[in-house]
């Protein structure tokens, strides 16, 4: 799990490498200016979590994402001014078993399906 806490004053990208998440949740303040709080993934692909214009609200936002890796602030309009507060992120289960755990359960079935049949043939 990953807790960022972050003030900005300038325009510009600000960026925070992550491993890889599948949800994310922050506390996004704007003083001035535009500013949009973005995940990105290995592919290029970003979603926008927030793009506001709202100023002097906190807006909490929740999300969950497929397979990010970055979390990046964009801010412009003149002087943008923002506050990142309480940005969570969790972590990814695989979703593909692994090759060993197919093995094992081919393994698991085979060895049952061989005791079954030894017992079957043993009764008659």
């Amino acid at each position: 799990m990953l807790a960022i806490d972050a003030e900005q004053t300038d325009n510009g990208i600000f960026q925070y490498p992550v491993a890889l998440f599948n949800y994310v949740s922050a506390d996004f303040y704007v003083t001035s200016g535009v500013a949009q709080l973005i995940a990105t993934n290995s592919f290029g692909y970003t979603q926008n979590l927030v793009h506001t214009t709202k100023i002097g609200e906190w807006e909490h936002l929740g999300f969950a994402y497929a397979s990010g890796n970055e979390i990046a602030i964009y801010s412009s309009g003149g002087g943008a001014r923002f506050a990142v507060d309480n940005v969570v992120t969790s972590d990814t289960v695989p979703t593909v078993p692994e090759p060993a755990a197919w093995s094992l359960l081919i393994a698991g079935f085979a060895m049952t399906g061989a005791a079954l049949r030894r017992r079957a043939a043993a009764t008659a």
